[in-house]
């Protein structure tokens, strides 16, 4: 996905990125190299200008879900 963000301009202003600190370590390899591509898309993006925040919650990717859906549409809608 990284190299995607690359090619392409995301056409929002503001992104909100999120994810659990404990999805990377899983024995999924795909699920595994997901905080690597996170912390990398979230550079790039940063790197074009764009107004961009990773949030690191506590567990895995089922943890609170609610909550941290939240706390997306809050952070967006403070930065409309």
């Amino acid at each position: 996905m990284a190299t995607a963000v690359k090619r392409l301009s995301p056409k929002a202003e503001h992104i909100y990125l999120s994810l659990g600190d404990k999805e990377e370590n899983t024995k999924n390899k795909i699920m595994a190299a997901v905080g690597e591509c996170i912390v990398k898309q979230y550079e790039i993006l940063q790197n074009n200008g764009i107004d961009t925040i990773l949030e690191w919650n506590e567990g895995s990717h089922f943890k609170e879900p609610d909550i941290r859906t939240a706390k997306g549409f809050v952070w967006c809608i403070e930065h409309l």
